[in-house]
Parts: structure tokens; sequence; C-alpha cells
């Protein structure tokens, strides 16, 4: 099981896709092999947390050079 995760995740699987394979393993081992266990810990990857996308300066100075131009002609 733990070479199959990983290599799901070696892919570019996203950890969500890992878990969903995993529960849908776990559900096939409980209900149609009807509950034999197996002898493999189920090792679920953690989500991956990213920063959140940062404007730079110059594109904030854009931004609100854009909304001075509107309040200028009266959009606003």
């Amino acid at each position: 099981m733990h070479n199959y995760t990983h290599a799901l995740l070696q892919l570019g699987r996203s950890s969500s896709y890992v878990n969903q394979a995993i529960s849908a393993i776990k559900f096939y081992v409980k209900h149609v092999l009807h509950g034999k266990k197996e002898d493999v810990a189920y090792v679920r990857p953690k989500r991956v947390q990213t920063l959140p996308h940062v404007l730079s300066q110059g594109e904030v100075k854009k931004l609100f050079g854009s909304c001075r131009q509107s309040e200028a002609s009266g959009h606003l």
C-alpha cells in the first residue's frame, strides 16, 4: 500500500486524490472482501499548504491607478 500511494504522489497526484484512493481500497477490503484485514497501515499524506498570491508594488500601483481613472471619469 505504501508503495502504491508513494507512486501516486510521484506521478503528481494531489494528496486528496491519494486519500480518496486509500478510502476506496479500505472500502473494497471491508465490503467486498468481507472485512478481511490487511496487515498494511494506511498512511495518508498531509495536505500541501501553499502561500497566497501576493501582488507586487507595481501591480498594486497599476490597480489603484485604474481605480482613480475610473473615479475621475464618473464610473464609480
